[in-house]
């Protein structure tokens, strides 16, 4: 069991996060239900991260973040 969960309009909108996803997802994690954020961004995931991180998106409400960046670069 895991939770793949969507970025932009679910944990942010790009210019704040969404403090009641980032707590669902938060508690979630302490369930041990592993938190994976996907998008469809071009962007590397860190990249995505950095977004987060600067518009206060806790790192405790995700283990990975996935973009479709990512698995292009992997299969290129």
């Amino acid at each position: 069991c895991a939770i793949l969960c969507d970025v932009w309009g679910v944990v942010h909108n790009g210019e704040r996060h969404f403090p009641a996803a980032a707590l669902a997802l938060a508690t979630a994690r302490e369930a041990k239900i592993p938190v994976v954020l996907i998008t469809n961004s071009p962007r590397r995931s860190a990249d995505v991260v950095a977004q987060m991180n600067a518009i206060g998106v806790p790192s405790a409400a995700y283990d990975r973040v996935v973009t479709s960046g990512d698995v292009t670069r992997d299969l290129i």
